[in-house]
């Protein structure tokens, strides 16, 4: 099991009783999935919570960098943004960060910041 795997199920673990996680691989990274809709990625060795409009302004708080990444000279950034390292830590905020990104992922309108 690779790094990026372990940490996606640790992340889950912690979610459990938030709701049920499922870790998939996807991209070089894991795609964590709730209902079969993402709502987070787990990428070399960092945490990304889907981030749109109506929850940027939490992530620019705390000045989350979104996921970028590299693909023939240019640098594209995805509506992810990572979470803060705290919030690993603490199971009620990580719930918190997911329950905004979960919203995000369930929202019609997919911004990205």
């Amino acid at each position: 099991m690779n790094a990026d795997l372990q940490f996606a199920q640790l992340i889950a673990d912690q979610l459990s009783e938030w709701a049920p996680i499922r870790p998939r691989r996807m991209f070089g990274g894991v795609g964590l999935f709730r209902e079969g809709r993402m709502f987070a990625l787990v990428y070399d060795g960092a945490l990304y919570f889907k981030c749109n409009a109506q929850n940027a302004a939490a992530f620019d708080a705390v000045q989350a960098p979104a996921f970028c990444y590299h693909r023939q000279g240019r640098t594209i950034a995805l509506s992810y943004r990572q979470a803060p390292e705290a919030a690993i830590d603490d199971a009620d905020d990580l719930r918190g960060w997911a329950d905004h990104a979960w919203r995000a992922a369930l929202s019609k309108s997919h911004d990205t910041n």
